[in-house]
């Protein structure tokens, strides 16, 4: 039973973990949609870092992840991210 609910988290994760990737390729491509917005880690992520399997994302970071399928990403669902608090 146990052999068996570890297989199943480890394919779930591998399900979910394609639907959203942190990549400098996206920040490249977020930049170039959005140039007065520069996207770092902490635009999506929470710490600005994220750990395997735990995103730890923002409400935007959800937002944006649900807009990219199949490793793309569909911008007519993206809005630029709000500007930082100082």
């Amino acid at each position: 039973m146990k052999k068996t609910s570890t297989a199943i988290l480890t394919i779930a994760s591998f399900l979910f973990a394609g639907a959203a990737f942190a990549t400098n390729d996206l920040q490249k491509e977020y930049n170039g949609k959005y140039p007065d917005g520069k996207a770092t880690c902490k635009t999506c992520h929470v710490d600005g870092k994220a750990k395997k399997g735990e995103p730890n994302l923002n409400p935007y970071g959800k937002e944006f992840g649900g807009a990219i399928k199949d490793k793309k990403v569909d911008w007519t669902k993206v809005k630029a991210a709000p500007a930082p608090k100082a």
